[in-house]
């Protein structure tokens, strides 16, 4: 399946000692000038994101006022949109949402339980719902106007990928919007020739950095995919509205394709 042991797994808390020291002085600067601010556990930022304060904050707004341009010409503006953060994490895109979709309920789901209830307590302008690993959503069909999941499926493996497509679709309206992010070819120079062969070949690599047996959606379970193989798997159920290469944009997100989506 294409799937390649990578990395050991003793690097994770090296890195993660490695970005506390490396953005102290930053991230104290932040709290002395920024003291009301609520941040999420040093170690979350960390699984999910980076563990910079300011990034966290400047980059999270700057993604949701994107997300909401981007998807904006597909909705009518006296709508009272119903909006999904999937994968949402430390919600460090969804607490924004409001601010650029003020006529909007946003909502927010993770697996983790954990940084759930931790947005719920802190978080007050989005409601949250914990995930199971299995693809289930709690909400009504046909309930949202937008779904968006950035950095989701760049860490699901394939099989999970169709099954919980499945269930987004479900709960996405007719002519709804999904916007999705995967890793596509921007990435492959990190990949070694028979990496980017298996690729080539199959449509998808699975990479494992570290020990077998991780969960999906762990940051260290990478998911590599070309630009075809998406579309395979989108034609069915969507129509591609946009399609931004990271290769081409890589200023949009990070360097990951970004797919906006329209639910037939």
């Amino acid at each position: 399946m294409g799937r390649v042991a990578g990395l050991q797994q003793w690097t994770k808390p090296m890195a993660f000692q490695w970005q506390k020291w490396q953005h102290k002085k930053g991230n104290r600067a932040f709290r002395k000038k920024f003291p009301n601010q609520v941040l999420p556990p040093d170690k979350w930022l960390f699984e999910t994101f980076q563990l910079d304060y300011h990034k966290y904050s400047i980059d999270g707004n700057l993604c949701a006022k994107e997300i909401i341009d981007w998807t904006r010409p597909y909705f009518p503006e006296e709508a009272l949109w119903k909006i999904l953060d999937w994968g949402c994490g430390t919600a460090r895109v969804t607490q924004h949402i409001h601010q650029y979709a003020p006529y909007s309920l946003v909502y927010g789901a993770d697996t983790n339980a954990e940084m759930i209830q931790w947005n719920s307590q802190h978080i007050k302008n989005a409601l949250f719902h914990t995930l199971t690993q299995e693809p289930a959503l709690p909400y009504p069909n046909d309930f949202f106007h937008l779904i968006y999941g950035i950095s989701v499926f760049t860490h699901l493996p394939i099989e999970q990928q169709l099954t919980w497509l499945q269930t987004l679709l479900r709960v996405l309206e007719t002519k709804g919007i999904l916007l999705l992010s995967t890793h596509g070819s921007y990435f492959e120079n990190r990949l070694s020739n028979k990496q980017r062969l298996i690729l080539q070949q199959q449509g998808f690599l699975e990479l494992v950095e570290g020990k077998q047996g991780l969960s999906a959606g762990d940051r260290n379970y990478s998911v590599y995919q070309t630009v075809q193989h998406v579309k395979e798997l989108f034609a069915k159920d969507f129509e591609l509205k946009q399609l931004y290469e990271g290769k081409e944009f890589p200023q949009m997100m990070g360097g990951q394709d970004l797919w906006i989506l329209q639910k037939k």
